[in-house]
């Protein structure tokens, strides 16, 4: 399962929580997920989009998924 598979098809947008992206990651490992965020944003394979806190709980974070990006696409050339 990926980031794209779960998007929903009106925002193109994927929210989901670090709880959910662990599970179909099958890691339980947060550190490992955290990095992997990172380094997909630094390719620029992916945009996040931080979720509000609202008192003490905050809302899942959104995902695009940009493989189109020209940056991307220079990075695989």
């Amino acid at each position: 399962m990926n980031l794209d598979e779960l998007r929903d098809s009106e925002s193109c947008l994927t929210r989901l929580s670090y709880a959910g992206i662990i599970r179909y990651a099958a890691t339980g490992n947060r550190k490992s997920v955290s990095h992997a965020l990172s380094q997909l944003q630094r390719l620029h394979a992916i945009q996040i989009s931080r979720g509000m806190r609202i008192g003490i709980t905050r809302e899942s974070s959104a995902y695009r998924v940009t493989l189109d990006d020209l940056r991307v696409l220079e990075l695989c050339n």
